[in-house]
């Protein structure tokens, strides 16, 4: 680092003595510089004709990226800048290059800080670095400790040595590409290919990390074929033609970089026989426009994948040589003449612009290059949040950053959206992904597939496009492949031919994790439950009654208990089969024989089953377990065509509870293992069907020293004397033994599950204690016939089963013939499998239940589709859908071919439906008292309970809660709360789910259907903040879903409980303040405020979803709530721009008396004003407002006949009131207005469907989580139990009755019910999600921030201040749950976007999106046919608001004109501020040359000329939105009724309102004269009367040139805008113009910072556009100590000769224009108070200006000489801006109407915009004091006089 320090020192001071050095590279100015080098001249010395001109590409995505986020502020107050260079592909370029660019870095080491000889923060570079070049630049910019990013090197070694170790990249090494087509071919079954590279350096690399990765992958590379980079034609063909001779390999992989190899195999005869996968530098040539008959898959990185859409395409493909920023990119010109054969400013024209957007075709690269500058952009975004905490400067602290904190921020930089990047360690990309892409024949590329760090998923595409498996085949002859390890014998399968094929998944060995392979000990069940299938499919191939026709086979497949092994053992199964379009798997045996495979029986565990079931539901396989009982596996549409024969695990509750109600059991206790707790809420719904009440749930305790509270819980509820046991043998035996010792024998009634065995010796030492338990078991399985089969086994007659003979040597313990084992003793021959101790294992009796219903499906099937007679499969069955099989499944009935002859039986998503049978345990054994089947419970036997003494009891037999004592069950559920599993910190959740009683404490049993989905939302956060690594590491996030019921005194009841911890929610929740993380909530205003209320007193942070009151917004009253939703504020505005919008000018409101209506009211008045919205009446409902009062309130507003438009601002339940009164008043003729309240809820209109039509609302904006959409369609009616409100909700939402809940319907709900019918997302959804993760990505940020290292548990730090833990998540930013960005704004609301919603005629009543209103812009995209309404007559309550002003003089032929009368309201939008004489002096200025033109016979002869001039109060949208309706004629303006011609528009004086009302004179296809400076070339509509920015620029350049001056300080005046944008604009241009500004900055009267910055520069020449006396103003505060020489632009007015002024501007140039006429002077002196009748600002002006009244003793006067017309710089402009379309217009009328014609002829009305603007471009005409205006290009040409001060202060023109 010393060394390069030394080199930067000496270049820097070769140039020290260059201020603004000139530059041959691309340049961007900015605070903070990034590099950027990239290939396009080639050669040593530059001067080689560039390889590649897409590369142009490059650079312009640098600069879009650059410009996106200075335009963004990305970091605020700071400019990012560029500096592009030409590495020229050399590797001396390069290093001479980054030397250059490393000369002026101004750079600060740790260690060195003394040695920072440079002047520019120079963060870091951006390259290309593919090559030996890359290597160099890598090495170099390491030496020197800059950061590089590179966009397109791949090279593995970058990232691997510690030589490179500032380098990183944004897509994936070599190496992993290497990777992500290992992963392509193992998911196809190709594992025997060849190889074909080049000898480039990068695939080079490729091709040698693919030898590695297929090594690893055990895919054979037969033949690897080497072509040289520029080989000659015939290499080629050779390689080509070798490839294709050879018939053993079809899969070819290519690492090239043309495309010539796939040209010469495509012309191959057996061209089609290949599969060809390339890598991603063969995208390039592939797209050229190649059009081969191969398939070939591309393996490119997600990052450069050509197929996806950007912006960044539309912004090139725009670009011209007009357009493009050649400072920036100044090789564009050559680029363009090279592409298109065209000389700049000659013969490139509009010709080539077309053929730039036709011929456009993406660079490889652009996108990671804009990738790449945006993570760099985003690092020093951080790096300036830390260092300068948020202030929008570019601090010192942040200049000062040294590398080592730059690199360390690109490392941990994320950046989220449509293109993630982040980096890990090493600088490699986090996440490896990689796409697929398939060529097809017309050389397009359509996505196939994905991988994401090594997970391969189809997306796209199809199956059967590829080839089937390719192998080296059984044995492999080809020696290439004998270096691989052959498979492991784990794997190795068993095989029965067939013609249908079964696979059987078996865990014949132990998962062992520390074993190769994880396959452990062998397991002697699983080969047993193997051998099960075996006698399964022998005994149906024996059976005349099943497949009599058709061979029935078998694939075993050994599992080791491992999901990811069976996951891969289902890929490797599927991949030896060609399947097409059916769930029919097929292929060719060797003797040509077709086998099918249709079907999976196992594999045993529900992990394993997940695995299998992701993998084959693509192919439509049916899968039947025999072992998984885990209920998510009951959802058909997270686990498609699944099936089962043994129950689920909490099927047996249903039979508890039916056994609980018939034996008067009805108050009960559950203890529960750890492993089972989240049974606890599926047993309370179930139970509560059978009026059996939990008092409470218990955990088994870890160890023993727990009981004592285990048994201290239990006797807190002494009537609760049953108990409910689901737990493991050993810890049922654990209790018991308590129960014995404590002396508790006789106390309980126990029952128990299928987990307690029934054998004898498991109660043995504790019978006393279990004596009279019930217990609920399945039928214990008979099955002799396979016990017999299997004793009569032995190793040598049993060779399907390959690993029997370890089980045999295993079982007996010695050594079989030609084995090796650990036994030593040889095995006699006399050995012999017993019935009973060797085959006691009854899962095997499932396993052939399984194979035995499978085959039957099968069977009755092929007799359907091909006939009892045909033999084998018939072609009907080859395209047999999945659904089929499973269909068939599901429906039949059959009997078990085993001893016990059960039934088989499916219900309608495949779970079994097996009877159970309840034992009694007596002193004499278990004896069966009862049986329950088909949900019926039918009696055999009293049971028997027992005493202490053992004797039996005859009282006391029940268990019931005195309701007085158990309040639990008085409630039953109303209390009840939703919650995820454990947590070590908590969040409570207020959700509106039921509606509240009369006394809004209690709940009632009315369910709010909508919000289910909200409640459950936060769950899924819950769980998705769980399963995301990056957040919260070490700590798991628990979560209490409470119901609010809407009530505010609910609330603080439910938060009382929740932070005392006096309410047990579960065990796992520990009751302190250090476990609370937060609260998500409320759903409302009222219920957020409650909840505010309390949590401030408790230190508590909430995020509300839906609470919108503007009064949140105030961080001081509510320091810690913070919201996702936005502020009524915005809801108020956007409706008044609805009602606006439609045309309702006069409307009534409904507003509920509670936090929101009376706060959204008040802002929706105050934006009605704002809109001329007239509110006619305001009506107020209230909690107690009855029925018989909400149809008065609706005969009061039909009172008012003209005011048919009704907003309601109620709460939901409010407004459904107010509709359900209106419905039964049969109202339809109010249009009603809903906010979000209303929103597409569907409870609102219940019961008032017929009044509601044609009514138009407002949600926040639809925004949807796929996640969540898959998450809660997957719930089903009975797997839900954490959520004790699910029951009721499918109940209500389908209107029928579970087994489960509440019996409210005629009839009971089918199987085959599917919530993805029925759901529609509710957009609060993504809101509450947002809540969640805000709340954890804060807490992570906090830890992170006030205690580092710190990740197991919440640190005192942010406990003890819950005030930074706000404003950090207030200041946080993360992937929102729609996929966009989420953030808070300043306030802590979230983004103000809604959707516009209508309820359609006809539709329903479904709501359909009509538009959107998007941070004050209102969208529709359809326009319902909706009458306007407005006052008609006389509305005096419409007088009491201010409406916006216009001034109108009437007239056939109109100039609509746009002033400032007012300035910009500071922070409010489509406001005004305060009065401006400027703009009072510039409409006068119209009125006046109106008048004028009026008055002059000559001009316009028998034509009106008229104006109306619209206060634009400075800003565009209130320019915008008046200029909009006038045009449109859908504005009311005074005077404004009669036909109208209008001739022009005449604004304005600011640039960005005259830029935005160009688009809308544009658009109505009108002339546009501006009366300010702005760039007009691009617009053939907009001409302008002020001196064009091109003649600003030209007399300052002459200046400076005259002078000898290049290096200055520009100062503008802040409070004007037209002086604040030209200086903007000559900053903008001083490269241009050859000066450099050292600093630009705006002149603050009251603040003092700008006379410190003139003390503290160096130049000595300051540039100062301002007025004449702002100059003075500012130079007389001025003490420099030193000559400074001032530029004054603008000085208006002209100074008189020999005008004396302030000392400091002695020597002072001023540049100044033409003094207003002395005519328009005269008309400005004749103005009085009280007679102006045309200008209705004129007297508030006066009177605002001298403090006087329009009355009284303080009336103003009438002579005071008020107007001043040099206040405006503006004056002659606007007047001859006026006369210009007047003279425009009237030499038209001349010449169509004739000479002497008087009026508008019709003929004059045939002329076009564009002749008007053509004839006005280039003409010059008189003005009302007969000087010339001169116009060149539709700019006025105007002359500037100059002036100077001497010694004296005098002045002189010069």
């Amino acid at each position: 680092m010393l060394r390069f320090l030394a080199i930067s020192c000496l270049l820097a001071a070769t140039v020290s003595g260059q201020t603004c050095p000139y530059r041959t590279n691309g340049v961007i100015d900015g605070d903070v510089t990034l590099g950027f080098m990239f290939p396009f001249m080639s050669g040593d010395l530059c001067d080689g004709a560039p390889k590649d001109l897409s590369t142009i590409q490059l650079v312009e995505a640098a600069i879009y990226a650059v410009k996106e986020a200075n335009q963004q502020n990305t970091i605020p107050g700071v400019r990012i800048g560029l500096e592009v260079w030409d590495s020229c592909y050399s590797t001396n370029v390069v290093t001479d290059r980054g030397i250059a660019f490393l000369g002026d870095r101004k750079v600060s080491y740790e260690q060195n800080a003394g040695n920072n000889c440079g002047t520019q923060f120079k963060a870091a570079m951006v390259g290309d670095l593919r090559g030996d070049r890359g290597l160099t630049a890598a090495s170099l910019f390491s030496d020197a400790q800059l950061p590089v990013i590179s966009y397109a090197a791949t090279l593995p070694s970058l990232t691997v040595s510690p030589r490179y170790d500032y380098f990183s990249r944004v897509i994936p090494s070599d190496a992993a590409e290497a990777r992500a087509v290992a992963i392509l071919l193992l998911s196809q079954g190709w594992k025997y290919v060849s190889l074909v590279h080049d000898d480039s350096v990068e695939n080079l690399a490729a091709a040698e990390a693919f030898r590695g990765e297929a090594a690893s992958s055990k895919i054979c590379i037969s033949q690897t074929f080497s072509i040289g980079i520029g080989a000659n034609d015939a290499t080629v063909i050779s390689a080509a033609a070798s490839l294709s001779q050879q018939t053993r390999t079809r899969v070819v992989v290519t690492f090239l970089s043309s495309v010539e190899f796939f040209v010469q195999l495509s012309i191959q005869p057996d061209a089609s026989n290949f599969e060809v996968i390339a890598g991603h530098r063969s995208i390039g040539g592939l797209l050229s426009g190649v059009s081969l008959p191969l398939d070939i898959v591309i393996t490119s990185p997600l990052g450069v994948n050509p197929t996806t859409p950007h912006t960044f395409d539309d912004f090139f493909k725009g670009l011209s040589l007009a357009s493009a920023d050649n400072q920036a990119d100044p090789w564009f010109t050559s680029f363009w003449e090279s592409v298109y054969s065209c000389a700049a400013g000659s013969s490139c024209g509009s010709a080539q612009e077309a053929m730039h957007r036709q011929n456009y075709q993406r660079n490889l690269f652009a996108l990671s290059v804009i990738d790449s500058v945006r993570a760099t952009i985003k690092a020093l975004g951080d790096l300036h949040l830390e260092k300068c905490g948020g202030v929008p400067t570019a601090c010192d602290a942040f200049m000062g950053s040294t590398p080592g904190e730059v690199q360390d921020a690109i490392r941990s930089v994320a950046v989220t959206g449509d293109r993630s990047v982040a980096f890990d360690a090493s600088g490699d990309p986090a996440t490896e992904m990689f796409v697929y892409l398939v060529n097809t024949q017309s050389g397009a590329l359509n996505e196939l597939a994905r991988s994401v760090d090594g997970m391969f998923m189809l997306t796209g595409g199809s199956t059967d496009l590829l080839a089937g498996p390719v192998s080296c085949g059984d044995p492999c002859m080809d020696l290439a492949c004998s270096s691989l390890d052959p498979d492991d014998e784990n794997v190795t399968q068993s095989h029965i031919d067939g013609e249908i094929l079964l696979a059987g998944m078996f865990a014949i060995n132990e998962f062992d994790p520390e074993t190769d392979g994880g396959c452990g000990a062998l397991s002697p069940e699983g080969v047993l439950r193997l051998e099960a299938m075996l006698y399964a499919v022998d005994q149906i191939n024996r059976d005349p009654e099943i497949l009599p026709t058709v061979a029935l086979g078998v694939e075993g497949i050994n599992t080791c208990g491992d999901p990811q092994r069976a996951g891969h053992g289902a890929l490797k199964l599927v991949s030896q089969y060609s399947f097409g379009r059916s769930a029919s798997g097929s292929r060719e045996t060797g003797d040509s024989t077709k086998q099918h495979l249709y079907g999976i029986v196992g594999p045993p565990s529900s992990e394993e089953t997940r695995a299998v079931a992701s993998v084959v539901q693509t192919y439509g396989l049916t899968l039947v377990g025999y072992e998984a009982d885990s209920h998510q596996l009951s959802s058909p549409n997270t686990v498609p065509n699944f099936a089962r024969v043994v129950p689920t695990y909490i099927q047996s509750y249903f039979a508890v509870g039916e056994v609980l109600q018939r034996w008067n059991l009805l108050y009960v206790q559950v203890l529960l293992s750890e492993e089972n707790y989240s049974l606890n809420s599926i047993m309370r719904s179930y139970f509560k069907r059978n009026e059996v009440c939990v008092a409470q749930n218990l955990q088994v305790p870890t160890d023993d020293s727990g009981w004592d509270q285990v048994f201290s819980d239990l006797s807190s509820k002494p009537e609760a004397r049953a108990i409910v046991i689901a737990a493991s043998p050993p810890e049922i035996q654990r209790f018991l033994a308590q129960i014995q010792q404590r002396n508790l024998i006789g106390q309980y009634f126990l029952i128990a599950s299928d987990d307690w065995p029934l054998e004898d010796d498991f109660i043995a030492g504790y019978e006393s204690a279990a004596r009279g338990t019930l217990v609920v078991k399945t039928s214990p399985r008979q099955y002799g016939e396979f016990q017999s089969y299997v004793t009569g086994l032995d190793p040598a007659s049993n060779l399907r089963n390959p690993w029997f003979r370890q089980y045999w040597m295993d079982r007996f313990g010695c050594n079989l013939p030609g084995e090796t084992s650990q036994y030593s003793n040889p095995c006699t021959g006399n050995e012999a499998l017993q019935p009973n101790t060797d085959v006691n294992d009854e899962t095997a009796a499932y396993v052939i239940d399984a194979v035995y219903a499978l085959a039957q499906a099968l069977h009755e099937i092929h007799t359907s589709v091909c006939g009892p007679t045909f033999r084998g499969v018939c072609g009907a069955m080859d395209d047999l859908p999945g659904d089929d099989v499973f269909s068939e499944l599901i429906q039949m009935t059959l009997t078990s071919p085993n001893s016990d002859r059960l039934p088989i039986r499916f219900g309608y998503n495949g779970d079994s439906n097996v009877p159970y049978h309840i034992f009694n345990i007596q002193p004499g054994g278990p004896v069966e008292v009862a049986t329950f089947d088909q949900f019926t419970l039918t009696d055999m036997l009293e049971p028997q309970f027992y005493a202490a003494d053992g004797s039996v009891r005859t009282s006391d037999l029940y268990s019931v809660c005195n309701k007085t004592k158990c309040l639990e069950c008085d409630q039953n559920g109303k209390d009840s709360v939703a919650y995820t599993t454990s947590g070590d910190i908590w969040i409570g959740g207020f959700f509106e789910v039921s509606e509240p009683d009369s006394t809004q404490i209690e709940c009632t049993d009315s369910l709010v259907l909508y919000n289910m989905q909200l409640l459950e939302a936060f769950l899924f956060a819950i769980d998705e903040v769980n399963n995301d690594a990056s957040l919260l590491p070490e700590l798991t996030l628990g979560g209490i879903g409470f119901d609010s019921c809407g009530s505010k005194k609910r609330v603080g009841k439910e938060v009382g409980n929740f932070y005392s911890g006096t309410v047990d929610y579960r065990p796992g929740y520990n009751p302190n303040r250090v476990s609370i993380a937060g609260m998500v909530g409320g759903g409302s205003s009222d219920t957020t405020q409650a909840l505010s209320n309390i949590l401030i007193n408790l230190d508590i942070n909430t995020i509300s979803y839906g609470a919108t009151a503007s009064t949140f917004s105030d961080s001081k009253k509510f320091p810690h709530v913070l919201r996702t939703v936005p502020s009524d504020e915005k809801q108020a505005e956007a409706l008044a721009s609805v009602l606006a919008d439609f045309g309702w000018k006069y409307v009534s409101i409904v507003y509920s008396d509670n936090v929101y209506g009376n706060d959204i009211s008040q802002l929706f008045t105050k934006a009605a004003v704002d809109f001329d919205i007239c509110i006619a009446m305001s009506l107020v409902v209230g909690k107690s407002t009855s029925q018989q009062q909400y149809g008065a309130l609706i005969d009061t507003l039909r009172a008012n006949t003209q005011s048919r438009v009704v907003v309601l601002l109620t709460s939901d339940l409010d407004t459904r009131s107010v509709l359900q009164a209106a419905e039964e008043r049969s109202v339809n003729d109010i249009q009603w207005v809903g906010g979000d309240t209303w929103g597409s809820r569907g409870h609102v209109i219940q019961e008032a469907e017929m009044t509601s039509v044609r009514a138009v609302t407002l949600q926040f904006r639809k925004s949807t989580s796929e996640g969540f959409r898959e998450y809660f369609t997957n719930l089903g009616a009975y797997t839900n139990f954490r959520n004790p409100w699910w029951a009721n909700f499918w109940s209500d939402t389908f209107e029928c009755n579970l087994l489960i809940g509440r019996d409210t319907y005629d009839n009971s709900c089918s199987f085959n019910l599917d919530l993805a019918d029925w759901f529609v997302q509710a957009p609060e959804v993504t809101y509450v999600i947002n809540a969640v993760r805000a709340l954890a990505v804060g807490m992570d940020a906090a830890m992170a921030e006030l205690c580092p290292g710190v990740t197991n548990h919440i640190c005192p730090e942010l406990q003890n201040d819950q005030a930074r833990l706000a404003n950090i998540i207030r200041e946080t930013s993360f992937t929102g749950a729609d996929g966009d960005i989420f953030s808070f704004d300043a306030k802590g609301d979230g983004p103000a976007v809604y959707d516009i919603l209508y309820i359609k005629p006809g539709s329903d009543t479904v709501y359909t999106k009509i538009g959107s209103w998007n941070r004050g812009t209102l969208s529709l995209d359809e326009r319902p046919n909706l009458s306007a309404y407005g006052c008609i007559g006389r509305c005096d309550e419409c007088q009491r608001g201010p409406s916006r002003q216009v001034t109108t003089i009437p007239g056939e032929l109109q100039i609509p004109a746009l002033v400032g009368v007012h300035g910009a309201a500071a922070g409010v939008a489509h406001s005004c501020g305060d009065l401006r004489e400027a703009g009072i002096v510039n409409v006068e200025a119209v009125l006046y040359a109106v008048a004028a033109i009026n008055a002059d016979d000559s001009l316009l002869k028998g034509v009106q000329l008229g104006t109306t001039i619209f206060d634009s109060c400075l800003s565009p949208g209130p320019a915008v939105g008046q200029l909009s309706s006038y045009l449109s004629r859908t504005g009311d303006y005074e005077g404004d009724t009669t036909w109208r011609y209008i001739a022009g528009i005449v604004g304005a004086e600011d640039r960005d309102v005259t830029q935005y009302i160009s688009d809308i004179a544009e658009q109505y296809q009108f002339i546009q004269v501006a009366y300010s400076s702005v760039d007009s070339s691009a617009n053939p509509f907009l001409l302008q009367t002020s001196p064009s920015l091109h003649d600003h620029f030209g007399v300052i350049q002459d200046i400076l040139d005259q002078f000898g001056w290049n290096f200055v300080l520009l100062v503008s005046d802040g409070k004007d805008s037209q002086h604040r944008q030209l200086a903007e604009s000559i900053y903008d241009a001083q490269s241009d113009l050859g000066f450099c500004v050292e600093r630009f900055f705006e002149y603050d009267r009251a603040n003092a910072d700008t006379e410190n910055t003139l003390h503290l520069s160096e130049a000595n020449v300051v540039i100062l556009v301002m007025a004449l006396d702002s100059a003075a103003q500012l130079t007389d505060r001025l003490n420099l100590g030193r000559h400074v020489t001032f530029i004054v632009i603008n000085t208006y007015p002209a100074p008189t000769s020999g005008a004396k002024l302030s000392a400091n501007l002695a020597g002072a140039i001023l540049v100044s224009i033409e003094s207003p006429s002395v005519s328009f002077t005269n008309h400005l002196a004749s103005l009085q108070f009280d007679n102006n009748v045309r200008n209705p600002w004129f007297d508030e002006f006066v009177m605002s200006k001298y403090g006087c009244t329009s009355s009284g003793s303080q009336k103003c006067g009438t002579d005071l000489g008020l107007m001043d017309p040099t206040v405006s710089v503006n004056v002659d402009n606007v007047i001859d801006a006026v006369y210009g379309i007047a003279r425009g217009i009237d030499w038209f009328r001349t010449r169509l109407c004739g000479a002497g014609s008087s009026g508008l002829c019709p003929q004059f009305f045939d002329i076009t915009t564009e002749e008007i603007g053509a004839a006005m471009m280039d003409s010059d005409y008189l003005t009302d004091d007969g000087s010339l205006v001169d116009m060149m290009n539709g700019t006025a040409r105007r002359s500037f006089t100059l002036w100077n001060s001497d010694r004296t202060e005098s002045f002189s023109m010069f």
